[in-house]
């Protein structure tokens, strides 16, 4: 598109006096809300309403004054799970007055938090890649995304992408039956927040959160210990509460 002609089409507008006590307001406004053009006629505090109208608004200027350049054209925005880290990585294909990128992060997929500032090219017309390492791995599901601010302040936010860590996960419960505790003796390949959950056929005896390094790590099990008898079952679930092992345990 390159007329930078803009048509508003209305096909029936009413007045809503419940709301704004029926006033409307129709034009345009650039990309922070400082300048606007309204229809005359259609401007806060005034009420009015309208059927099959239309609206065309034309530039005053060339296309290449009118232009506007995006800061950046983001081709790539990817993340990889390493053994030991979140690689985070984007390809820019051009750049325009960009000061820096922050990149954010959040284990919830609603709150987010700055994890790395990573300069800018500016402005240029070369691809450029970039990466960067998260090694903060306490959750086994992570979202990022970028918010890149150029020279004026102004941020443009990229879409979210997502990490998930599958670790390798061994486990063997001992000694199965038991008249006593019960040890999990768990084999990692990464760094893994898991809950562990003790159940029968009344419910829940016992659930926790624990961290566990990689390698191998044992946990005793001392709720078996106050237990009666009967059959049991441990469930191990991932941050996300799937089920990642699960074996029943034998009460004498």
């Amino acid at each position: 598109e390159t007329s930078n002609l803009i048509e508003f089409h209305i096909t029936e507008k009413t007045t809503c006096a419940g709301w704004n006590g029926g006033a409307g307001i129709m034009g345009l406004n650039n990309y922070d809300g400082t300048l606007a053009t309204i229809v005359t006629g259609h401007n806060y505090p005034g009420s009015w309403a309208e059927t099959n109208t239309g609206y065309r608004f034309t530039p005053n200027c060339t296309g290449a004054i009118c232009s506007i350049a995006l800061p950046i054209h983001l081709s790539n925005f990817q993340g990889e799970a390493l053994s030991m880290s979140n690689l985070i990585s984007w390809t820019t294909e051009t750049e325009t007055n960009n000061d820096y990128f922050i990149l954010e992060k959040s284990t919830d997929g609603v709150e987010y938090y700055e994890i790395a500032r990573i300069e800018g090219a500016g402005t240029t017309a070369q691809a450029n890649i970039y990466e960067f390492q998260d090694y903060d791995l306490g959750s086994n599901l992570c979202y990022y995304r970028l918010k890149q601010v150029d020279f004026d302040g102004v941020e443009t936010i990229s879409s979210t992408i997502s990490v998930e860590r599958k670790p390798s996960f061994n486990v063997n419960f001992y000694p199965n039956p038991t008249d006593e505790g019960v040890n999990a003796v768990i084999e990692l390949s990464d760094l893994t927040v898991c809950t562990i959950q003790i159940s029968s056929i009344l419910g829940i005896a016992e659930e926790f959160v624990v961290q566990l390094p990689s390698g191998t790590s044992t946990i005793e099990l001392e709720t078996f210990r106050q237990l009666a008898q009967g059959i049991y079952s441990v469930n191990i679930m991932n941050s996300m509460g799937q089920i990642i092992a699960s074996d029943k345990v034998i009460k004498k």
